[in-house]
């Protein structure tokens, strides 16, 4: 057999660091596959989201479609009409001309249309390796997705969208483009972290279905070769406080600076040592300075910034427990047997808790209260990890990758 090449495409170029873990352990499985089945592969990496400055033409485009109906809204109440009513039209309106404009870019720009086609042209398999990739709808991803997709179906290379995570749309434009994008016949093979009930009853058509598998985030201990350490000490991973709002949670930035210090106060009561952590962001390091300082700590009570996967499971290799704000904070220290929780901004993180049948994680309502937060921590320290479950999930999720990549590259 030939060599064959396996593109990965993932978001690139983001300080925080569970896209970039996703990438490596996603490739590691693929190579430990082709290894096992003696299939000689190479890989590229690429980021699928639009370049720079196209992103900035459609967040510019975007803005300026808003501030048009604001400024016909506004007019309108001016006259004594209130058409508020129509905001929700205007916000499918809006995604619609927005994918449009992405078409139009597409189409009568060959630097974009080259841009993709480059990076599939020599190309057996284009291989999402995962993440919230139909999630965050303000982050843009969609449109990156989109119009790589319809490169692959111009150049016929087969696509595979491994362990995505995807929350229910909010509007019936994002549905329709959700039932678009994933019954495209260029996509041979897909499987979800979460919500695989509602992606096969009301996404897929009746002769397409996906498997619901773990984050390829929780084969990180074999990936990287890591392994817990005996301590005493909680890590804390600290998150930008504005994640909250920005995803319509109602807690101010006061709210989670408080949490944080009440967190802390909470443990020291309870007897632990404890650090706080980040999980690669700048934005998020910055915070958890301001904490740091908030709370007149020492320094060295926040361990050092982690600028690669391999320093990030090195810092939580060292923690008896872990609550955190980023995902794979949790799925890092879950990946190395260490009890976590983490606290609650999307649904992305309940479905990891049940899916995983972890402790209780912290939702928004309970933020104030640091000695609920801690009680929930200990019990997940008493019940740990279910290994046996986990073990099963992670048999599970292999041999489904296995299988449906050794038929996209034997073909």
């Amino acid at each position: 057999m030939k060599k064959r090449n396996i593109s990965l495409f993932y978001v690139k170029g983001l300080t925080v660091l569970g896209d970039e873990i996703i990438y490596e352990t996603s490739k590691f499985l693929l190579q430990k596959i082709c290894n096992e089945e003696e299939i000689d592969v190479e890989f590229s990496s690429y980021g699928f989201m639009l370049p720079a400055e196209y992103l900035e033409r459609l967040i510019k485009y975007s803005k300026s479609v808003q501030f048009l109906w604001n400024a016909i809204y506004y007019k309108c109440l001016l006259f004594g009409f209130d058409i508020k009513f129509l905001n929700k039209f205007i916000f499918n309106l809006i995604f619609i001309l927005k994918i449009l404009y992405c078409l139009k870019l597409y189409y009568f720009d060959k630097n974009l249309r080259f841009h993709y086609e480059n990076m599939v042209k020599n190309s057996d398999v284009v291989f999402f390796c995962g993440g919230g990739l139909f999630q965050q709808f303000y982050m843009n991803m969609w449109s990156g997705i989109f119009l790589l997709l319809k490169t692959c179906k111009k150049k016929n290379v087969p696509v595979y969208f491994n362990a995505i995570g995807i929350e229910k749309p909010e509007t019936w434009a994002e549905k329709i483009f959700y039932r678009y994008i994933m019954n495209n016949k260029i996509i041979k093979f897909l499987t979800v972290r979460e919500n695989s009930d509602f992606v096969n009853n009301c996404l897929l058509k009746s002769d397409k279905k996906c498997a619901q598998v773990l984050d390829s985030a929780l084969f990180a201990q074999e990936c990287y070769g890591v392994e817990k350490l005996s301590s005493d000490v909680i890590g804390i991973g600290a998150i930008r406080a504005e994640i909250f709002s920005d995803n319509n949670c109602g807690v101010t930035r006061n709210e989670v600076l408080y949490l944080y210090a009440d967190l802390i106060k909470e443990i020291e009561k309870r007897g632990y040592k404890w650090q706080l952590f980040t999980n690669g962001g700048k934005k998020d390091y910055r915070f958890a300075q301001e904490i740091i300082k908030f709370i007149e700590a020492p320094e060295e009570k926040l361990a050092p910034f982690a600028n690669n996967s391999m320093e990030l499971m090195n810092t939580i290799k060292n923690y008896k427990a872990v609550i955190a704000g980023r995902l794979h904070s949790v799925i890092l220290a879950v990946a190395l047997d260490i009890p976590a929780i983490g606290f609650v901004w999307a649904t992305k993180f309940i479905h990891f808790q049940k899916f995983l049948k972890l402790g209780k994680f912290i939702t928004p309502d309970k933020f104030s209260y640091a000695s609920f937060i801690i009680d929930e921590l200990e019990k997940s320290i008493e019940i740990g990890i279910d290994e046996q479950h986990k073990l099963c999930l992670k048999q599970y999720t292999y041999s489904i990758l296995k299988e449906n990549i050794k038929k996209l590259l034997e073909n």
